[in-house]
């Protein structure tokens, strides 16, 4: 969700510039938060979001802020610090800036299942090429070809002539 400020034509709307607002830092960002915007971040009523304004320490209990944090800042709970996300625009944000967007991570999964298939047939292909070495190791007359299959046949021996008297 989008933190919308109001604006005039002129520039910042005099009650938004003035109004006291909850500052939320989470190491990579900051953002400034109304009353308003706490109450349609955090759903919780718009006296609670005063009371927080006034007094983060005693009423910002820890998952209201890591709420907050998780929607205003797009931080990713449990991730290291300056992955984030872009709620608007689908993107999960690198710490070095770079966008991902889902369709990318999924294209990635898929990915990574080609190139498991790739390398599996990758070993049936060299298994199936070191067959096929060791068959033309053999001497052209000892090969056998039945059917193009490398499974042994018949093994046919070959004895020295005998000398005959």
């Amino acid at each position: 969700m989008a933190i919308k400020n109001n604006h005039t034509n002129n520039g910042w709307n005099k009650n938004h510039l003035y109004a006291k607002k909850l500052h939320l830092c989470n190491g990579n960002g900051v953002v400034f938060l109304t009353a308003d915007q706490i109450v349609t971040l955090a759903g919780i009523s718009k006296s609670h979001a005063y009371r927080i304004i006034k007094d983060p320490v005693k009423y910002l209990t820890g998952p209201l802020r890591e709420l907050l944090c998780i929607k205003a800042l797009g931080q990713v709970p449990g991730w290291p610090d300056g992955w984030r996300f872009d709620s608007e625009n689908s993107h999960l944000i690198s710490p070095d800036g770079k966008t991902l967007h889902h369709v990318d991570l999924e294209n990635y999964a898929l990915t990574q299942q080609l190139f498991r298939l790739l390398e599996g047939e990758a070993v049936i292909s060299r298994r199936r090429i070191k067959e096929l070495e060791n068959r033309l190791s053999l001497p052209r007359e000892l090969r056998v070809y039945v059917n193009d299959s490398l499974k042994e046949r018949r093994v046919l021996k070959v004895a020295p002539k005998k000398k005959t008297a």
